[in-house]
């Protein structure tokens, strides 16, 4: 039986990586290291999961828009046996993306467009089961319904488009750079990032309205996985320093977001995944 991730790539990966960051500060060099090569784990601990409830399956065909370096192509196609068409603006990583799926032996359930026009994508219309927005709304610059209504063309109907790990412009802080106002006040947020010596080009949330105005054929569904549930337990890790507090504040988050829930849909008919500092949420094209 084979042994997966083939240890062999995986170290093919890591030299192209240090390669295509030499010269970097030494600390920002191995952080950002760190991350990429512990990139498919994490996919597989949080991404995965989050599909698995919404019903991504071997047979199934999934968009995987904004797909990076292919973490997360291998992650989907290693656990949940479908099949995932990535597309990516970024050429740089087209030589990494197949050798993660090569890592995971799932090359054959993998392919990869490296394109620098996402707007106008290389498929038929509702050729697609799943579309995949994860972490990538939030880095195009300026109005993104274009997109989104690219992804929907490309999905069968009852098809969902999933948006994942997004930065939330309904929460006041960017959860990408961690910058205060750039959601609320994106002209004061640059701002504060140039003098506080940070890239003031720092991306923009993206709001779960702004998808729904995107595309009127689209209407939110909750996946089988509890969201609120999942958000809660990520605070209470933060408290579990303290013995007991974990778990304790993982069930107040848990109750208090559902109450929001019940209150929240009831008045503005939107859930109360939109309103987090990550949109995890799916959504079903009727019609």
């Amino acid at each position: 039986m084979s042994q997966f991730p083939d240890l062999r790539i995986v170290a093919e990966i890591e030299a192209i990586w240090r390669d295509k960051y030499a010269g970097s500060n030494p600390a920002s060099l191995e952080k950002t290291l760190g991350f990429e090569m512990a990139s498919v784990e994490l996919h597989r601990k949080n991404l995965v999961p989050f599909l698995d409830g919404h019903g991504v399956r071997h047979g199934k065909r999934l968009l995987d828009f904004g797909s990076g370096p292919g973490a997360s192509a291998a992650a989907i196609a290693f656990d949940l046996g479908a099949e995932v068409v990535g597309v990516e603006p970024n050429a740089g990583n087209e030589v990494i993306a197949p050798r993660w799926s090569a890592a995971y032996g799932v090359s054959d359930k993998t392919s990869f467009h490296f394109i620098s026009d996402t707007l106008h994508l290389p498929f038929e219309d509702e050729s697609f089961d799943f579309a995949m927005a994860s972490s990538s709304l939030e880095y195009i610059k300026g109005d993104r319904g274009p997109y989104v209504r690219e992804m929907v063309r490309c999905l069968k109907p009852g098809g969902r488009l999933i948006v994942a790990g997004t930065s939330n412009a309904a929460w006041p802080r960017e959860v990408h750079s961690q910058t205060w106002t750039l959601n609320w006040m994106p002209n004061l947020g640059p701002k504060i990032r140039e003098r506080l010596g940070k890239n003031p080009d720092a991306e923009r949330g993206v709001t779960f309205g702004e998808i729904l105005a995107a595309a009127p054929d689209l209407r939110f569904v909750k996946g089988e996985r509890d969201e609120l549930l999942a958000f809660a337990e990520r605070v209470g890790e933060r408290a579990e320093r303290v013995p007991v507090l974990g778990g304790f504040v993982t069930t107040a988050a848990h109750r208090a977001l559902l109450a929001f829930d019940r209150g929240v849909t009831g008045a503005v008919d939107w859930p109360a995944e939109a309103f987090l500092p990550w949109l995890n949420v799916g959504f079903e094209k009727v019609g």
